[in-house]
């Protein structure tokens, strides 16, 4: 892990040094200042998180962290004895590192939150630490929130459409600078040539918002290819690539650049190679296939005020949610709906390697630690909050009835997931969950 704060560190002396001096990483970490390659005679190394490597005419003691990297010797017995080393060190280091978030401090920090309905999880190292499931599904049946209800995450599912993006990408079936039209060249009339699939990841190509669509024709929506034939019947465009514009439209199209490249729909794909290899119960795109579990939205006011109000229009207490907002078909732009433990594994799959590999993550959601931390900027489906001894990477959603927050710490080995089926009730408890995060 990369956290070093709790790792104890040990020492450990070898009788003879192996002749070509190699070092070899068994925590699979990695990490690049975990590991020592090819120490000559004599040499000092030092690294202030880690500690100093006396090794005078390759004899001596060899000091460094619990386990992390040991030196062994080219025999059976010690090599034997090293692996045993590392694996009682790792897990002591496991032990005794103190979650940032308890039990405790989860449940006594959404009971202050009394308008907040949904689920919470706190993972570290992809293990939940704390969770809490508050509310009602569905306030009618009294069906209540619980680790098996299902909620739509809104935006955050255009990560799924970036990580399908980067896997095809990563397939060699397509480039980022791939221009959209050689995929989609019914588009060439109204984009251009010069947009990309980097442009789309990134909300900058230009395409605007799509208007008039009555009640109607959004209920009839079935799919992703449905969304997509709907954004060209309303005269998608663009001038020409421009600065970030957040539009849903961007990932719609996303959605059929999947399709189209995979050949398969963009729902199945999503399934067969989001969904699958994470073990996630969701997502489920069909609003209507397990209604049962599904968490209704719910808002303090009528879904027409709420949609005609310039201000966001603030509940004074939970038993205000009571008007039922619509629900939707999800699309490649978001709306997917999944259990708060499918975002746990989805957390724990990106940074293991499962979906994407560890350099594509870094681009997709690219960190810089020298930005202020209140500065944030979105990478390839991805935003990305950092600064000094800070970073945090995910994505936020929001429509009406709910709120989600999804955010990996990387540098601390955190994921959190906030999901809410209350109009705009996860951002409170989440920016409190942050707090703590950052305080430990």
């Amino acid at each position: 892990r990369n956290s070093t704060a709790s790792r104890p560190r040990v020492s450990l002396t070898l009788a003879e040094c192996p002749p070509d001096n190699e070092w070899v990483d068994l925590s699979g970490t990695g990490q690049p200042n975990w590991l020592y390659a090819h120490l000559q005679p004599g040499s000092t190394h030092h690294d202030p998180e880690l500690s100093s490597l006396q090794m005078p005419g390759c004899h001596g003691q060899c000091c460094h962290l619990g386990g992390a990297v040991i030196r062994i010797k080219n025999t059976i017995s010690t090599t034997v004895a090293c692996l045993f080393m590392h694996m009682v060190f790792a897990q002591h280091a496991h032990t005794t590192e103190q979650p940032a978030i308890s039990q405790a401090d989860l449940d006594e920090l959404v009971g202050e939150h009394s308008l907040f309905s949904g689920s919470v999880i706190v993972a570290q190292e992809g293990e939940p630490v704390a969770q809490v499931h508050h509310g009602f599904a569905d306030r009618n049946s009294g069906r209540k929130n619980s680790s098996q209800t299902l909620y739509s995450i809104a935006s955050v599912g255009k990560m799924f459409t970036a990580v399908a993006i980067v896997q095809l990408v990563e397939a060699n079936k397509l480039r980022y600078e791939t221009p959209v039209v050689d995929i989609i060249p019914e588009l060439a009339e109204k984009i251009g040539g010069s947009i990309t699939v980097d442009h789309l990841l990134r909300h900058t190509s230009g395409i605007g918002r799509i208007s008039g669509v009555d009640d109607a024709t959004l209920n009839s929506l079935a799919s992703n290819t449905d969304y997509f034939a709907l954004v060209v019947s309303k005269g998608i465009g663009s001038d020409g690539p421009g600065d970030f514009s957040y539009r849903n439209e961007n990932y719609q199209v996303l959605g059929e650049i999947i399709a189209r490249v995979s050949g398969q729909t963009y729902e199945t794909y999503v399934r067969e190679r989001i969904a699958k290899p994470t073990g996630m119960m969701g997502p489920v795109f069909d609003p209507g296939e397990r209604g049962d579990d599904i968490a209704h939205h719910y808002m303090a006011v009528d879904f027409e005020t709420w949609w005609n109000s310039e201000e966001s229009i603030v509940a004074n207490n939970a038993d205000e949610f009571i008007h039922r907002a619509p629900q939707s078909t999800p699309s490649a732009g978001g709306g997917a709906y999944v259990t708060a433990m499918d975002m746990i594994k989805f957390a724990a799959a990106l940074r293991s390697g499962v979906l994407v590999s560890p350099e594509s993550l870094r681009h997709m959601c690219p960190a810089d630690f020298n930005r202020p931390i209140d500065k944030r900027r979105y990478g390839r489906g991805c935003s990305v909050e950092s600064g000094p001894r800070y970073v945090r990477t995910g994505h936020t959603g929001s429509t009406a009835g709910i709120q989600a927050r999804f955010y990996l710490y990387p540098e601390r080995g955190i994921d959190v997931i906030v999901l809410s089926n209350h109009d705009e009730q996860a951002a409170p408890v989440f920016r409190e969950i942050d707090r703590l995060i950052q305080a430990h």
